[in-house]
């Protein structure tokens, strides 16, 4: 049985991330946009968001801008809030306050994840993980929130990341619990949202003494591959002193399962210390991890960003410091370009920038004054972007081919859906409903794999190509005679290098032909053996005369009429054993030891024209 190999052309999950368009456009702070797209970021004015921490935007795959939020409020591509863009759950204080996923299944809704701010000054813990959902068709087509504040999990931090799930469609949305250890993977489908898979892996977020939920604050990110997870904040003790957190984990794009924790401590003892952890960032190629910390140390004012090599023997112990200042580091982010970007507080109308991040230590090349956006303001928050959009791309997830078998009788086409966590639904054109089907004639066979949300549909031509080439059995012919061998199709080419439909042979060999029908080859061959037609005769090496009835008498085998015969057998000194003028006279052998003994044969022969004559001489051994 022949297989027909399907090979689905998920170009989408293997094309390297390049610059994506959808994160061309910043939102952030006070008043303070770039645009992206350029080798330097431009300035863009007009932001009406005043704001302090957690932002998102999102613009079209060909770089137009589409929307911005502060978690709270959602202004459109005029840079106007949009009619019920207003009262989200996020908060203008909250490290990660949205996130926008687009709708698998839908190009004009985005989703709108939000969490909560949980600073005194933001009321408290007020509210959980929530979604709203934008719809680009609303506001003649400047979009507008649809749906709004729909709660998913509480309580939790100000925790919020994304990234692609490994079908290359859907995606994982992941939100951290408050006072536990708990990761909240929800899966964006195109039917809706899944979830949440709860992994209680990694250390706890609790509040301090205080309640001032000082830990609730900071940032989480994935890396661009998607395949690990890294949190920071502060954690408070008992004892008054406190904690500077890193968490990071694997994560497994096609479960939503996070497992393997690692992580870093910095212990601050000293009362007139205040050190607080807040951004986070993966290099590009994900072997490189920054956080920034800032605060007080002792009673001075400062701000650093260290750098993790992941790809150590100990991770946490490759800490280094790439950057330190007196003017507070924020958040960070990748963009388009491929550097970091690093938000500046303190009325910073600028942002430090990360320009190798990919190069150890400080060959990364952080930039204090990176890129200006004056006459703005930079505060806490950069846009809460994940980088793992696939490429718009063309493509044909089944793309069979027309085929022709050549010489078979069925082939197997295959049209399995790879990914077993999508379920999958086949219907042929011969009713089948399995993954695969025999094709057991030509013609015409289509399947439609049905998916959730959507199908795919194609056809293939089968022929299968036959013939009756055939050179026959095996031959035998006589010495210096020749055969006749012959096919009865036009395109041929013998072993022999001959091109025509019929050959002679006369030598002993193999004979091959091919013959080509359409857009096969035929092959067959015969094996020719030469025989001496004149007299075949055949004399034992050896004999038993034991007296077992089997092989105790050496007579000659022949295949002729004989004129003449004569044997004689001696022994090692020439001494006559044994005489014979007819070949039924055979030699019985006992009276001689074992041992090897000479013979000389004559014999002749009529062949029809002539006497032929022959005389060989031999040895034949005796075994008992």
């Amino acid at each position: 049985m022949l297989r027909l190999a399907q090979f689905f052309a998920f170009v989408l999950l293997f094309t390297p991330i390049r610059a994506q368009q959808q994160h061309r456009h910043w939102f952030f702070g006070f008043g303070a946009a770039l645009d992206m797209a350029g080798a330097t970021p431009s300035v863009i004015n007009g932001s009406p968001m005043q704001t302090d921490e957690g932002v998102t935007s999102i613009s079209s795959s060909t770089g137009e801008l589409l929307f911005f939020t502060n978690g709270e409020r959602v202004w459109d591509r005029d840079l106007q809030q949009m009619p019920e863009g207003h009262g989200l759950a996020g908060n203008f204080s909250s490290s990660q306050s949205a996130l926008i996923v687009p709708d698998p299944g839908n190009d004009d809704r985005y989703y709108i994840f939000t969490t909560p701010g949980q600073l005194a000054v933001a009321g408290g813990i007020y509210d959980g993980l929530s979604y709203s959902i934008v719809d680009m068709t609303l506001n003649i087509g400047k979009g507008d929130v649809a749906v709004k504040n729909i709660e998913l999990v509480r309580p939790v931090v100000e925790k919020l990341s994304a990234t692609r799930h490994a079908n290359g469609t859907d995606v994982w949305v992941v939100a951290h619990g408050w006072e536990n250890n708990e990761h909240y993977a929800y899966k964006v489908t195109c039917t809706g949202i899944e979830g949440p898979v709860v992994s209680a892996v990694g250390r706890s977020m609790n509040n301090d003494p205080n309640n001032s939920y000082f830990a609730a604050i900071g940032c989480m990110q994935f890396s661009a591959q998607g395949d690990r997870l890294a949190s920071v904040w502060t954690q408070y003790l008992p004892d008054g002193s406190h904690e500077l957190r890193l968490d990071v984990l694997h994560f497994d794009n096609t479960t939503g399962i996070i497992s393997d924790p690692i992580g870093d401590t910095l212990l601050s003892t000293d009362p007139d210390d205040a050190r607080y952890a807040y951004g986070v960032c993966f290099s590009p190629s994900g072997r490189f991890l920054y956080r920034s910390e800032y605060g007080l140390n002792g009673g001075i004012g400062y701000t650093k960003i260290m750098q993790y090599d992941l790809q150590s023997a100990v991770p946490m112990n490759s800490e280094v410091e790439v950057g330190s200042s007196f003017q507070a580091y924020g958040s960070l982010q990748r963009a388009p370009d491929g550097s970091i970007y690093i938000a500046r507080l303190n009325g910073a109308q600028y942002l430090s920038r990360i320009t190798s991040p990919d190069q150890p230590g400080t060959a990364c090349g952080l930039v204090d004054q990176g890129v200006s956006i004056a006459p703005n303001i930079s505060t806490w928050g950069l846009p809460n972007h994940w980088d793992t959009y696939p490429e718009p791309i063309d493509f044909d997830p089944i793309a069979f081919s027309d085929t022709t078998v050549c010489g078979g009788s069925n082939i197997t086409v295959d049209a399995s859906w790879p990914f077993a966590f999508d379920p999958a639904q086949y219907l042929w054109s011969t009713g089948e409903t399995s993954p695969s089907i025999d094709a057991t004639a030509s013609g015409i066979y289509s399947v439609e794999v049905i998916l959730p949300c959507t199908s795919y549909f194609d056809t293939l031509e089968v022929t299968l190509r036959t013939s009756d080439l055939d050179l026959g059995h095996d031959l035998s012919i006589c010495e210096g005679d020749s055969v006749r061998l012959s096919v009865e199709y036009d395109q041929v080419i013998w072993s022999t290098g001959d091109t025509s439909a019929i050959i002679y042979a006369r030598e002993e060999g193999v004979y091959s032909v091919d013959v080509s029908i359409d857009d096969c080859i035929f092959s067959d061959e015969i094996t020719l053996a030469t025989r001496n037609c004149e007299c075949p005769f055949h004399l034992p090496n050896a004999f038993t005369p034991n007296g077992d009835g089997i092989n105790d008498n050496w007579s000659p085998s022949y295949d002729c009429e004989l004129m003449h015969f004569e044997l004689e057998v001696f022994d090692r000194w020439g001494r006559e054993l044994h005489r014979a003028m007819d070949p039924i006279d055979s030699w019985t052998g006992s009276e001689v030891p074992i041992g090897v003994y000479n013979y000389r044969l004559e014999y002749s022969w009529d062949d029809g024209e002539k006497i032929q004559h022959l005389e060989q001489l031999g040895h034949v051994t005796v075994v008992r």
